[in-house]
């Protein structure tokens, strides 16, 4: 799989979206590491929206911006528990040490969810990525999310994505890439069957040893055996009937873990797809 290629490529949008199927899946996190580096220091991307508080990021901003001897651990500690790892503290080390001749700024656009805005999370992450972009015009930005807030379309999970509501605020100036895997292991908290969750959101990794033929992932597992990307005109080669995709977030039952999908249209839905046949969990902060 060619970096430097997918770089190019969306190179001269203004957003663009990077997904993925699973929150704890360490290629997920080696990947987007790999592509923002071309892309902030080739093509002049300066931000990463990210998909956490703005106050959490806020803080991590801080430190890569300033001379901050804040502890790096206890700044991811602030973060969703699903972003508390090695990787996430790899990137962030990364854009503290290269400020000085690439300033990239770490910004967070979610929202305090509670029960009364919930329903509306995601057109008011939209509402708040807008409000940025309006404040600092000069923005290029690589947004990080889950694939079922950057799609553009509805999906059975999902009726108005934030990605919806990018689309027609930014129209061909936002794109979106979604993340998929086969097989492999994830970082997730674990979920019972029979119990309600609580507030112990701990890592834990969890097995993905099959991939069910209803997926688009049986598909795309059959193309070829090592990570690779699909280009919209690829996409469009994915039979109409494969709309199912893997979409796994902060908690799943380890029994139930193929049945956490989305039903979504692939075609219309993303600008690109990159596919890992197998992958490994990522790693919780040491």
């Amino acid at each position: 799989m060619n970096i430097t290629h997918i770089a190019r490529e969306f190179s001269s949008v203004k957003l663009l979206g990077v997904g993925e199927s699973s929150h704890g899946t360490h290629e997920f996190f080696e990947f987007k590491f790999e592509l923002l580096k071309e892309l902030v220091t080739k093509y002049d991307f300066n931000t990463i929206l990210f998909e956490d508080s703005s106050k959490a990021c806020g803080a991590i901003n801080s430190f890569i911006s300033a001379n901050n001897k804040a502890n790096i651990d206890d700044l991811v500690l602030l973060l969703y528990s699903v972003w508390r790892v090695e990787e996430l503290k790899e990137l962030i080390l990364w854009l503290k040490e290269n400020y000085k001749n690439h300033k990239v700024e770490f910004v967070g656009f979610d929202i305090e969810q509670n029960e009364k805005n919930l329903q509306k999370r995601d057109e008011l992450m939209a509402e708040n990525i807008r409000k940025y972009l309006n404040i600092r015009p000069t923005t290029k930005a690589l947004v990080w999310a889950h694939n079922s807030h950057l799609q553009v379309t509805p999906s059975n999970f999902n009726q108005k994505p934030m990605g919806l509501f990018l689309k027609l605020n930014f129209g061909a100036r936002y794109a979106t890439l979604a993340l998929l895997f086969g097989k492999g292991f994830v970082s997730s908290t674990k979920l019972s069957l029979d119990a309600q969750p609580n507030s112990d959101r701990t890592l834990n990794t969890i097995r993905v040893d099959s991939i069910p033929e209803r997926l688009a992932e049986s598909k795309l597992n059959k193309l070829n055996n090592e990570p690779y990307f699909l280009s919209k005109k690829e996409i469009n080669k994915i039979p109409n009937s494969l709309t199912l995709i893997r979409s796994i977030g902060w908690g799943t039952v380890p029994e139930l873990v193929n049945k956490y999908v989305e039903q979504t249209n692939l075609k219309i839905s993303f600008d690109g797809i990159i596919y890992f046949p197998n992958t490994t969990a990522s790693l919780p902060l040491r």
